[in-house]
Order: C-alpha cells, then structure tokens, then sequence
C-alpha cells in the first residue's frame, strides 16, 4: 500500500507494482519491469485489472490511460537534511544526549529524515509515514538521575494528542534505551506508580468450590505491565492472561490441595519496576 498516504489518511491506496525494495515473496517475481509501466506524451493505453475471491468470483474494471506531460510544479519534490540513512548500513546520529541507532534494513530505501532535539528527554524522528522493516533504537542519556530512580523511567511514543505509548526499554550504563518499531516523537517518562490487581469473580473469604476458575483483572495506566506471577498456599499457579481485557484466569482443574482455606499472591510488576502485591484467603473444596 502507499504507507503515508495511509497514515495521513486512514484510507488505503493499492500499489499494483512492486517496488526494488520489496522483500515480500508473496508477489510473482517473474512480472515485466515489476509492474512498472512507461507512459509517453501523447500515448493512449488501457489497464486491466483483475480480483478475484477463493471461490473464484472475479471483478475486473479497465482504466483508460492518455499520455499526458505533466507540470513540474505537481510533482513531489526531492528534499534533503543533515540525517540520511543509506538503509543497506548501520546508522547511528548522535545529538548530544539522545542517541539513534538503525540498523541496515530498518528501511525499504534510502531515507533522508527531519530529527530534531526538543530537549534533553524528546527527540522527533521524522514523521511516521515511513514504513519500517524492523526496529530502531533510540537511547537518552540519565546520567543526571540518580541510580536508584532510573528504574522507575522509561521511554513512549508521544502522539499529536500528546497520548503516550510505552515502549520496551532498559537501563544500559548511563542510558535508557528504547526499542522503537514507529517513526515519531519520543520521550522519557517518569513512573512511580504500582500497577493494580482487583478480583473479578470472588471475594475476600470466599466459598469458590462451586467455581471452575479463579478471575483477576490487572492493569497498568502508565509504563505497562511487564509480569505477573500467582501462588496459592506459596505454590506456582499457571495463570492465563487476555491483554485486551486485562484479565487472568486460573483454571482450578490445573492442581488440587488438599486444605479447605487457600491463600492467594498475586504480584505483579509493570516496566518500570514497580511491583504491587494483592493477598487475599478463599475457601474451597476439591473433589
């Protein structure tokens, strides 16, 4: 598809070639010029194109094609900045306390990109409408925070809303280094706040013999949850967790004890190592 057209408009736009860089092997590679067609001024010529579901149903509509010069002012025109990317070799850009790392093929092609320090915690890395191949790490210098807090920073994407996503990040000496998958604004964030557990279906001191499972639903408003680990009677339960809901489930058919009383741990910890701990006893008879 045309990837800025997509980000700038929410709508897709088909390419129907292939482009050099194109390492999908899903296309017929045996196609003339990849796709590519040439069309001279005064040229009448018809595109056919055809589409067609697994049941064989197809559509097709022709597009009449003129040749026709075109004014240069309608033409995108090239532009250049200091930060160029050649996307067969490692790059890496260094603006004095924020620091950039592509490696070769982050990029389809060669890029040149607007990046601008905001501050010492916000860089901009171009626009995202650049597709990526892999992931790029962007590394803030933390020497100035005292060792004992850089834990509790890590690194987001920042929005035009100014709606932040966390990304995976971590402390490398004096650094904190995030995975970045996205063109875009980041930035470093400070989180001290413990991630939260509340139990879905029992209560404290409750009878759960007639219950197949055991439902808690846990939650990180800021840096995102990293783990999370249960014991029952100080013993390893197998919890299964639904990230778009949020919640774990244990299925009690996975172990029996043998007590009526059972005590539930449940710790959780987000990413940027804040951990919270919810204790809780229930009552239940295993068959």
């Amino acid at each position: 598809i045309d990837y800025e057209y997509y980000k700038e408009n929410y709508s897709r736009l088909q390419k129907c070639f292939i482009e050099p860089t194109n390492p999908l092997k899903t296309y017929n590679r045996d196609l003339p010029n990849r796709g590519l067609i040439t069309v001279n001024e005064g040229d009448q010529k018809q595109a056919i194109i055809r589409i067609k579901d697994v049941a064989g149903n197809q559509s097709v509509i022709t597009i009449p094609i003129i040749g026709k010069t075109l004014e240069p002012e309608l033409f995108k025109p090239d532009f250049h900045t200091d930060y160029f990317v050649n996307h067969k070799q490692d790059t890496h850009f260094d603006l004095n306390g924020i620091e950039l790392d592509f490696p070769s093929y982050t990029f389809y092609e060669d890029s040149y990109l607007y990046i601008n320090k905001l501050d010492n915690q916000t860089i901009y890395v171009h626009k995202d409408v650049i597709p990526l191949n892999k992931r790029f790490s962007v590394s803030f210098d933390v020497s100035d925070i005292p060792q004992s807090e850089r834990e509790h920073y890590t690194v987001a994407l920042k929005d035009k809303k100014g709606r932040l996503t966390y990304i995976s990040s971590s402390i490398k000496g004096n650094k904190l280094v995030g995975s970045a998958k996205r063109l875009g604004t980041y930035t470093i964030i400070q989180d001290f706040k413990p991630p939260e557990i509340t139990p879905v279906n029992f209560v404290a001191e409750d009878w759960l013999s007639t219950k197949d499972e055991l439902i808690l639903k846990i939650d990180d408003e800021l840096s995102g949850i990293k783990s999370y680990r249960g014991t029952i009677n100080g013993e390893f339960i197998l919890f299964e967790w639904d990230y778009k809901t949020g919640l774990i489930k244990y299925d009690f058919s996975d172990k029996t004890f043998v007590d009526k009383k059972h005590d539930l741990k449940v710790v959780v910890t987000d990413n940027a190592g804040n951990t919270k701990t919810y204790e809780t006893t229930f009552y239940r008879v295993y068959n």
